[in-house]
């Protein structure tokens, strides 16, 4: 994508096309390993729906002799030249560049290239994957330190909270306090004020929530935002650093990152090299304004038998609807209507994991209850 490697389906759908999302140059360099011997070679890109299986349509295809004498050189075309489609299904979908080199025996282990896009429920700048670390400088007097980033929504909506990658170094092998915000805009930086903050105690070194590197904090209540807005997280001063996950193989827009002093003041900053992405990921709601039910009503709450296998048992007080969520949000099974609330939920075949159920309540809450699948 131009901007983004995920983003709520909803917003891209909303787009002011159906190819603006994404990105007018995608390719890589070939190395030509026959560097004497100029050959022909296809090239194919294709883009495969993983959900259901379906290959969407080419993005790139060509045939050419490769170079004599030339090392690198581009294969490159349009992203956009395949509009990919607006239904409402969170989907993930692969881009792939595939060469047919025939006889080349030595680029047969090297003749395929892809990269995954989201399409669900949150935006990200960064790919999943933490190649370093960054931290916010622990100040004794003064404001927090805060990162934040900018977004811009195709359609106003609300953030239900934001999902950080905490990294555990040997000094740092303890629970940990954060605040995460939501500003609005004000004169093409965050604002003085938040919109909104919700402070947690991250967990120390070891599983973390879900068994994911990623934990997420969810807002008492989702905030509403509209055109530009930005999302982060600060530090208390606790007299240490601590480190989040730094993706260097991915970055930002320019003055999409910005870093709160101790002094109040916003700068917009970058990472050195100019490639670095934090790893920082808002959840976004698509309009639903209902929050989570207290703690004190999920537990009320348990599933047996957990782990379980193909079929498992709610306990606890009535519930609308049920659903089941894989480790990184996805909703991989929904109850039927004709068993809406019914407390035993038959689940399909399930790869072994962890996941969410989440069960609406008749106000339209939600309740999410941890189940590990054998």
């Amino acid at each position: 994508m131009r901007r983004f490697t995920a983003m709520p389906v909803w917003q891209f759908n909303a787009a002011a096309s159906p190819t603006s999302e994404l990105n007018p140059t995608l390719g890589v360099n070939l190395t030509n390993l026959e560097k004497n011997l100029p050959r022909p070679i296809d090239v194919l890109g294709t883009v495969k729906d993983l959900g259901t299986g379906a290959t969407l349509g080419t993005w790139l295809q060509s045939q050419s002799p490769v170079p004599s004498r030339q090392r690198q050189y581009p294969q490159v075309g349009p992203a956009t030249a395949l509009a990919l489609p607006t239904t409402a299904t969170a989907k993930r979908l692969r881009y792939t560049l595939a060469l047919n080199s025939r006889d080349i025996p030595r680029a047969l282990p090297n003749d395929t290239i892809w990269r995954d896009v989201e399409l669900n429920n949150y935006y990200a700048y960064d790919d999943g994957t933490a190649e370093r670390y960054t931290a916010l400088p622990a100040f004794a007097t003064g404001q927090q330190a805060a990162f934040a980033y900018r977004f811009d929504l195709n359609k106003t909506d609300h953030v239900g909270g934001l999902r950080l990658y905490p990294v555990y170094t040997a000094s740092d092998a303890s629970t940990r306090p954060v605040t995460i915000a939501v500003w609005a805009d004000d004169g093409g930086k965050p604002a003085t004020t938040p919109l909104a903050t919700k402070t947690a105690t991250l967990p120390g070194t070891g599983p973390l929530p879900n068994g994911l590197p990623y934990v997420e904090i969810t807002f008492d209540q989702p905030v509403p935002v509209t055109g530009m807005f930005y999302v982060g997280y600060s530090q208390p001063s606790t007299g240490r650093d601590l480190h989040y996950g730094l993706d260097i193989n991915n970055s930002f827009p320019p003055g999409y990152l910005w870093n709160r002093s101790n002094a109040g003041a916003w700068d917009s900053v970058h990472f050195v090299p100019r490639r670095g992405a934090l790893m920082m990921r808002p959840v976004m709601t698509n309009n639903v304004t209902t929050a989570s039910a207290s703690a004190r009503e999920a537990a009320a709450y348990s599933l047996y038998p957990n782990p379980a296998r193909n079929t498992v048992s709610v306990a606890g007080p009535s519930f609308a609807r049920a659903a089941v969520l894989d480790a990184v949000g996805r909703t991989v099974w929904e109850q039927p209507a004709a068993q809406a609330g019914q407390p035993t939920l038959p689940l399909p075949p399930l790869a072994p994991g962890v996941y969410t159920v989440r069960l609406t309540l008749a106000d339209g809450r939600t309740v999410g209850r941890r189940l590990m699948i054998e």
